[in-house]
């Protein structure tokens, strides 16, 4: 062996020899999350809907022309306030005017036909009495032979006639008095359209729009003006078919976001049936009088559909796994283990838990629990736990 050789089994020998009296690496440091701790709060949880609204009044109208004529004053301006019996517009009269005066002279000569016939009945009658009479003195005679068997069908056939001729004098005389009525009732509708030129404000409120101007023609029942109370609003809005068994008048809850503030009201009215086309129903809100609302406006509003007291975390300390699982992460001496839950109602950043069996012995992981799994060691910071006193505050706030 060359003495090359030989000197390069000597080294590898030595390197071998000193590697082998080496120290072992310590094994690696097991890792240590810090999480932030907090107690399930007991709390009020409020199943709710948030939705929007528009701001209507409760009482509306079209103030519509009675009668087809110009409009020959126009008394209000948009933005006007009225009162209930203010006149707020006139249409031409001098047509009505003059079919009430035709009305008044057919029903005058109404009266005076009546009169004729009044009269002519009279007649009859009398002379129906005189034929009776010598009907009656033919008979008489007849039974004596003093007169003629002619004479006396003679006389017959005169008291028919009479009789007849009676009779028609009523019927002309009933139907006179039914042509008093009518005309009568043409002069009452006269009446009525030139009273309905003028036309005034059924109830107090604020004009909001204005369809025609001065010296337009209207036809009858064409809108003039809109008039809206604005003393008394509502809110309505439109609600999926899913809910409607669980929305009940006067009872079912309603918060109401005006500005920075919020009210709680309840619901006044539901309707009685479902839009088949959009598969919705309506509902509705009686807004306070000094709610500061006005008509047109939209608003939000949330649906209280149902309110209990539970036991919750933030909604972030839940976490979903496979199979639609939710589990927690719970600290028992500086270990976290999983826990299966059942999540209910989510309402302002929390969740209902339903199966925690003593729940206020319970540390729940709230900040960290996305970077463990079960059996990792924790730690926890100087930052405090949420307390039940902040949750408190937080709900005051």
């Amino acid at each position: 062996m060359s003495k090359r050789k030989k000197t390069y089994l000597i080294g590898i020998t030595l390197l071998m020899f000193f590697s082998s009296c080496k120290e072992p690496p310590p094994p690696p440091k097991e890792k240590v999350v810090k999480v932030v701790l907090a107690t399930p709060q007991k709390r009020n949880f409020q199943k709710k809907i948030s939705l929007r609204g528009n701001v209507e009044p409760r009482e509306f109208a079209q103030i519509c022309a009675k009668a087809d004529a110009s409009i020959e004053n126009l008394y209000v301006e948009e933005g006007d306030i009225v009162k209930g019996g203010d006149i707020l517009f006139c249409l031409e009269k001098i047509d009505w005017e003059s079919k009430v005066k035709i009305e008044e002279y057919n029903l005058h000569l109404a009266h005076r036909f009546v009169k004729e016939q009044e009269v002519l009945m009279n007649i009859g009658q009398a002379k129906l009495a005189k034929a009776a009479i010598d009907l009656r003195r033919s008979q008489a005679l007849r039974n004596q032979n003093l007169t003629s068997s002619d004479e006396l069908e003679s006389l017959e056939l005169s008291w028919k006639i009479t009789h007849r001729e009676a009779l028609l004098s009523e019927a002309k005389l009933e139907s006179s008095q039914a042509k008093v009525a009518q005309a009568q009732n043409n002069l009452t509708i006269a009446k009525k359209y030139l009273q309905d030129c003028s036309v005034t404000a059924p109830f107090s409120g604020t004009i909001t729009k204005r369809y025609k101007e001065r010296g337009e023609y209207a036809r009858k029942s064409e809108p003039i003006l809109r008039l809206e109370n604005h003393e008394e609003l509502e809110l309505s809005f439109l609600l999926s078919a899913q809910y409607y068994h669980e929305v009940h008048p006067k009872k079912t809850k309603a918060i109401i976001y005006r500005e920075d503030k919020k009210e709680l009201t309840l619901i006044t009215y539901k309707s009685s049936y479902i839009d088949m086309n959009s598969r919705t129903f309506e509902v509705k809100i009686t807004l306070p009088q000094q709610s500061r609302f006005i008509s047109g406006m939209m608003c939000k509003v949330d649906l209280v559909l149902e309110e209990k007291q539970g036991y919750g975390v933030p909604q972030e300390a839940v976490l979903l796994r496979q199979n639609n699982r939710h589990i927690i992460f719970i600290s028992q001496n500086q270990i976290c283990q999983e826990l299966e839950v059942f999540p209910g109602i989510q309402d302002d950043g929390y969740i209902e838990l339903k199966n925690l069996a003593h729940p206020e012995t319970l540390q729940v992981i709230v900040q960290g629990q996305s970077y463990l799994s079960e059996g990792n060691k924790i730690s926890t910071p100087l930052t405090p736990s949420i307390s039940q006193t902040e949750v408190e505050q937080k709900e005051n706030l």
